[in-house]
């Protein structure tokens, strides 16, 4: 089991917040979707044997907004180059447009109080609701709309997934936080 976890700490990682829990038969069948993947070569993380993605989710069980988090590990760089899925922005508008829903993203900022929050086609920069639920709450009067194709500027790209050596990761944060406001509508 270990030696799992520690292939998954290799892959590349993706993660979002959906409003509603999704059984991991709706989740293997929407990553054979947006990832061109046989479900056979899908499984949850703890899953024995060589599996091109792995998921984790996680049911918050709150009267939050968003309270059910769902983790994918692609195995291999050429899936995600094959895809276009450089970031958790595109992975994150591909979930929505498949759940027909709102999506919440981590926006890779210092800010642990702003996501990023997709719905379909749209993007918003949003703040969390300071409480002591599990999953999270958005203050509705924050919501600032950005412009999607500026806000992938500021994310990975092909060109950084290319030059990527998996055993050295780049980390990736937004510093400061601000800069999301250069790509208000």
């Amino acid at each position: 089991m270990q030696e799992i976890l520690l292939k998954a700490i290799d892959m590349f990682h993706f993660v979002c917040f959906l409003k509603r829990k999704k059984k991991p038969s709706y989740i293997k069948e929407m990553l054979s979707v947006l990832f061109d993947v046989t479900s056979e070569n899908i499984g949850s993380l703890l899953s024995p044997g060589l599996l091109k993605l792995r998921f984790e989710s996680r049911d918050f069980n709150t009267i939050s907004e968003f309270d059910f988090e769902l983790n994918v590990y692609v195995q291999d760089k050429e899936s995600i180059l094959e895809l276009k899925m450089y970031n958790n922005l595109l992975f994150g508008k591909q979930v929505s447009l498949y759940v027909d829903d709102e999506v919440l993203i981590d926006d890779e900022s210092d800010d642990s109080y702003q996501w990023l929050l997709i719905d379909k086609e749209r993007l918003f920069l949003v703040e969390e609701c300071d409480d002591d639920k599990s999953g999270i709450s958005l203050i509705q009067s924050s919501k600032k709309e950005l412009l999607f194709e500026k806000a992938l500027l500021l994310l990975p790209n092909k060109e950084d997934i290319d030059n990527l050596i998996i055993e050295k990761p780049r980390p990736y944060f937004i510093s400061p936080s601000s800069l999301w406001k250069t790509c208000l509508k």
